[in-house]
């Protein structure tokens, strides 16, 4: 009787390994065709990027997004300068 059960068991083990692995299968060729359909809209939208021509107020938005990147930087360096150099007695009185 135990031998059956412990057969019974193993075939178990079996049969789940089995199904596991089939799962992972499916789970990896599913991922591989998300990843195909990814790369093909990427590729769709940047031929229609392409197609269209670059307006002039695209590039003023540009220009205007580094200036306040560049502003941004000056400000979190100078303010990194000045505590770094002043006691914090002159901030806080």
């Amino acid at each position: 009787m135990e031998q059956n059960e412990l057969a019974c068991g193993n075939e178990k083990v079996l049969e789940s390994k089995r199904v596991t692995g089939g799962k992972r299968k499916k789970w990896r060729e599913v991922k591989k065709e998300k990843e195909k359909k990814k790369t093909e809209e990427n590729e769709e939208g940047k031929k229609e990027e392409e197609d269209q021509p670059i307006t002039v107020s695209a590039l003023i938005n540009v220009r205007r997004r580094k200036k306040e990147e560049r502003w941004w930087n000056t400000m979190r360096y100078t303010q990194c300068v000045a505590n770094s150099f002043l006691p914090p007695s002159t901030f806080f009185g």
